[in-house]
């Protein structure tokens, strides 16, 4: 396909498989804080598995941020739609680095004259 092997292509489709379970991942208000929490664990875990990463890693980067200070780096909790931009921010990044990336690999693809 277009120059594109065997193993890049599992990669392509394991990719956009975990970013359509990324988009699955809801969340909910944790307790009486303002924190969000995951809600949906399965999508959360096939997410994480197909991603290549941990449940705890996964759930760290949606409903937590880090602030940088002169002296030290605090870890925020995120609110439930500061979670829901973060999922949403995560996928549409990795859309974008694999757009390029095809984009890139059929440019330099050699086509056939004629």
């Amino acid at each position: 396909m277009v120059g594109i092997e065997d193993a890049e292509f599992s990669s392509i489709i394991q990719l956009v498989a975990a970013l359509l379970h990324v988009g699955n991942i809801t969340f909910k208000k944790q307790g009486s804080k303002d924190a969000a929490e995951i809600l949906d664990a399965e999508a959360h875990a096939v997410s994480a598995k197909l991603l290549g990463v941990s449940q705890s890693d996964l759930a760290t980067a949606l409903v937590k941020k880090n602030i940088q200070s002169a002296m030290e780096t605090i870890a925020v909790e995120r609110n439930v739609d500061e979670a829901n931009l973060s999922r949403d921010a995560l996928a549409k990044a990795a859309y974008r680095l694999l757009f390029d990336w095809l984009i890139r690999k059929i440019n330099t693809c050699p086509f056939p004259d004629g």
